[in-house]
């Protein structure tokens, strides 16, 4: 959803919870934070005493793909 729409701010309401998959400002989450309790954030952190989150290591992830298909390569 976004959040820039009225009807948006009334959905707000009637949700339990939320994932944010994106960076919100600090008035946009003020207004979130308002009306829901269960905030998850994806690939961001902020507040993290007050807020979970998932932070996902790129670079790792990377190197193990990549380690992974070359070994395939080399086996056949």
């Amino acid at each position: 959803m976004r959040l820039n729409s009225i009807q948006s701010k009334l959905t707000l309401n009637e949700s339990d919870g939320l994932i944010v998959v994106a960076r919100l400002s600090k008035e946009e989450l003020e207004l979130v934070s308002d009306h829901i309790e269960n905030i998850g954030y994806i690939n961001h952190s902020t507040e993290e005493d007050k807020y979970d989150s998932v932070i996902v290591d790129f670079e790792k992830a990377t190197g193990d793909a990549l380690h992974h298909l070359l070994k395939l390569v080399v086996l056949n």
